[in-house]
């Protein structure tokens, strides 16, 4: 039995007009009930697919069957990027060692960019930059910092792009990324399969990565009951309300019956 029909049972409605307002009443709760649902969908789904609230990409007809493989290819999705306000409510902050790790990246191309990549080799400031980055390189496979948020898998597609990039005998990710960050291969490779290579396939993985604080509570921090409880709110009164109409119209009707 829907509200309606339990109003209409214990409260006499005398016109057509009044039966429309409550009908009207009944399905303007009915879309904000089916909002908030979804928004709890959306809430739980989040960090899941977070990854592709923040590119906006999808991943089309990638599979392994067997020997099978496909790469697939992406598929942009044009919706705006949520990430800056969403991960607020989630508690969702920068992972301070992948992002000290961009930004180094950051400094070097824009110092490349400045001097030219064919004079990258005669500059002092271009290898302190490229020292750094071949340290925190083995620093972000040995410490994995993509651990806390469960991205343990990205970092492993990162090494496997940069051993597939730049392949050594041992098939080391680590040797890998010690020569990419060198004067020598910078120069003596086109910007495609340097920086370029660098911006399509090992930083958008990198990006992926965050830190989440821990509560009091041993939970993630989650703001969400912040979005929800205007709801809670909401419909709470709106339940009271009806329970309290529903026991005045009908006298000798308890409380308790008037909200069943």
């Amino acid at each position: 039995m829907s509200s309606l029909q339990k109003l209409e049972k214990f409260v006499k409605i005398p016109n057509k007009v009044k039966t429309r307002r409550i009908l009207w009443f009944e399905r303007l709760m009915a879309i904000i009930a089916l909002i908030n649902l979804l928004l709890v969908f959306f809430d739980l789904s989040y960090i899941p697919l977070r990854d592709f609230w923040l590119h906006q990409k999808i991943q089309v007809f990638s599979f392994t069957i067997g020997p099978i493989k496909s790469k697939g290819f992406p598929l942009s999705i044009p919706i705006p990027d949520i990430t800056p306000l969403y991960d607020q409510f989630k508690g969702i902050e920068d992972n301070r060692d992948t992002q000290k790790y961009l930004d180094k990246v950051d400094q070097l191309e824009k110092q490349i960019n400045k001097i030219g990549l064919s004079s990258i080799e005669e500059s002092i400031e271009v290898e302190k930059k490229l020292k750094e980055l071949r340290k925190l390189s083995l620093e972000m496979i040995d410490t994995n910092p993509f651990q806390v948020a469960n991205k343990t898998g990205n970092l492993e597609k990162l090494k496997n792009k940069m051993r597939k990039h730049i392949q050594n005998p041992d098939k080391s990710a680590k040797e890998s990324f010690e020569e990419f960050w060198t004067q020598k291969y910078l120069a003596s490779h086109s910007e495609e399969e340097g920086l370029g290579f660098f911006n399509t396939e090992i930083k958008p993985l990198i990006e992926t990565n965050y830190y989440r604080p821990i509560g009091e509570n041993g939970e993630f921090v989650d703001l969400f009951g912040l979005i929800d409880f205007p709801y809670f709110i909401l419909f709470g009164t709106e339940f009271l309300a009806r329970t309290w109409l529903i026991s005045r119209r009908h006298s000798g009707l308890k409380w308790q019956n008037a909200m069943l």
